[in-house]
Formats: C-alpha cells, structure tokens, sequence
C-alpha cells in the first residue's frame, strides 16, 4: 500500500513563534500604559473532560499546541454553585497566564470567589473567555429562554468578522447544539458578534473602568457544543487567537492526504459540492461525513 504524503494546506502560525522562546511576553495593558510581563500560558477553569465546552477546549488547545494549566471545578452543588481552587496567578512581577478562559461560564460559580482573577486580567489587560453561560445583567444583557439551534444559521456581524476575520458571515449550528438569545440592555458596553433570529448569541463585553474587571474584554458564548461540533471547529482557532491576544505558540493547520503519484491522473477531480474531507468515501457520489478532529485523515479514493 502506498504510504500518503501529508501536505500542509493551511498554517496560521501565532505571533509568539516569531519571539523564538522569548517567555514571557512583553505586552501593553489594557489599564496602563506601562508594559507587563506574561508567560505565554491560558489558564481554562472547567469541569473536567466529562464536560463536553471543557473537553472542546482541552481537545482544540492540544491540537494546536498551546500551552495552558487546567484547573477543575468541583459542580456537585449544581449550576450557580460551582466551586475552584485557583493556581498562583503572578511570580513576582509576572503574570503567569496571558488568557483566561472559563469553559461554562463565570455565573455558573458562587459569588465571590474570583476577586483576584478579576483584579489580576484588570492589572495586566488580559482577556476572557466565557465558553458556554446564560446571558445576564452581569455582562449587559436580558437573556431569552433557551432553544435547540440544530441546523440554524446565525449572522456573524462587523464586529464579529473584525475579532474573527476567519469567518466569511454566518455560521451553522451542528445537530445537538442548545442555546440562548439575548437583548443588549440599554447603554451597556456589550459589542454582539454573533447574531440569530433569537438575538445576540455571542459578543464582547467591555467592562468599564467602575467594576472590578476594569478595562477588561470579556468574549461570551451563550451556546453549547463539543470537540466535534462544526461550530466549534470553526470557531476554536479565532477564538484561541482572540483570548490570547494574538499571541500564543502553537499552530493551526489543516491536513490533506494525497498520493503523490495520483497528482498527474487526467480524471483525478475535487469536487466542491462533496467535498474530499477525512471520512469522506466516493467524492463523486457520496457527501462527506464529517470525522472527529482526533480523526486521521484518510487516503483519496480516485476515479479511473
């Protein structure tokens, strides 16, 4: 059996790569107009890989090579209860991570456990992420009861594309997704990035220099998915690039298997309407079925 040749389609290469193993990294913060110093590490508070959001991101990060320290809530009270033991956020004058993301979101803990962290992506402009939470006043909306999005479009407005410029303008949610929509209050920094016939169904709040997370950028996604789900694959590499600043080491790429001898065969094709992908069978007559990100990509079957 001939052995295929992986080819590299698509690199999109962090800008730590560029600053070698210059850890930590030299940054501006979001408060002062002095430079910090973070290591080049995204701290995810989850729930652990039973959790699909917490398992979505332990599968993304791993994948593209990021470096993170995972910390594990404890959840049996249930949702508003959730408890976390946090590590060590600074070492000296250094800030040990440059993202924080929540897996769930910070409204699914009891109150009062994160006035360090807050103060923390305060002092040093570091930004978060809320993976899966329902819309509240705490971030400038008024949620809508929640609703099943299988097979649902939703617009990804200006804003959205800026933050997320891999997109192209709207996205599709898998089968199995559940979400929630929501009204921007009024007067509240909160920037929607995406959009459906429900509402606002992720966007960026701004905190204001008044709360504790003063000058923050908080990014929300009031949707659920898993390490398989066509939303999140879609959306995990900007979203990894957006917590982090831009700045991260690692890499996205995309793998396309291909037999070397096969490239020069008059009636080998690519067809965009079944598209070749890992899992796909007959290109020319069969949809591809999309395979698990853990998935390697199989060889082509060509016409003869």
């Amino acid at each position: 059996m001939r052995q295929p040749t992986w080819l590299v389609t698509k690199v999109v290469i962090s800008a730590a790569l560029f600053t070698a193993l210059a850890l930590p990294a030299q940054i501006e913060t979001a408060s002062a107009a002095t430079s910090s110093q973070l290591s080049l590490n995204v701290l995810l508070i989850g729930a652990g890989s039973s959790d699909p959001t917490t398992a979505a991101w332990q599968s993304a990060l791993s994948s593209e090579g990021v470096a993170y320290t995972e910390v594990t809530a404890t959840t049996s009270g249930g949702w508003g209860t959730y408890t976390v033991s946090l590590p060590a956020l600074t070492t000296g004058t250094v800030g040990n991570f440059n993202a924080v993301v929540f897996a769930d979101g910070p409204n699914a803990y009891a109150a009062g456990q994160f006035a360090t962290l807050d103060s923390y992506e305060s002092t040093f402009g570091v930004r978060q992420l809320d993976g899966y939470m329902f819309p509240d006043s705490s971030i400038g909306l008024t949620g809508a009861a929640g609703a099943e999005l299988d097979g649902q479009s939703a617009t990804v407005t200006a804003a959205g594309l800026a933050g997320l410029p891999q997109l192209t303008g709207s996205l599709v949610f898998d089968t199995g997704t559940y979400g929630y929509g929501a009204t921007v209050n009024t007067g509240a920094p909160f920037t929607p990035w995406i959009t459906d016939s429900a509402g606002v169904v992720a966007g960026v709040y701004q905190h204001p220099s008044t709360d504790a997370q003063a000058g923050v950028s908080e990014l929300a996604l009031f949707f659920d998915y898993n390490a398989a789900s066509l939303q999140w694959l879609v959306l995990a590499p900007g979203l990894i690039n957006w917590v982090t600043n831009n700045t991260h080491l690692g890499l996205y790429r995309n793998y396309f298997g291909q037999d070397i001898d096969d490239n020069f065969i008059s009636d080998n094709e690519w067809s965009s309407t079944y598209q070749c992908t890992p899992g796909a069978t007959d290109p020319r007559t069969t949809r591809a079925r999309r395979a698990s990100p853990t998935t390697r990509p199989t060889r082509l079957r060509t016409s003869r």
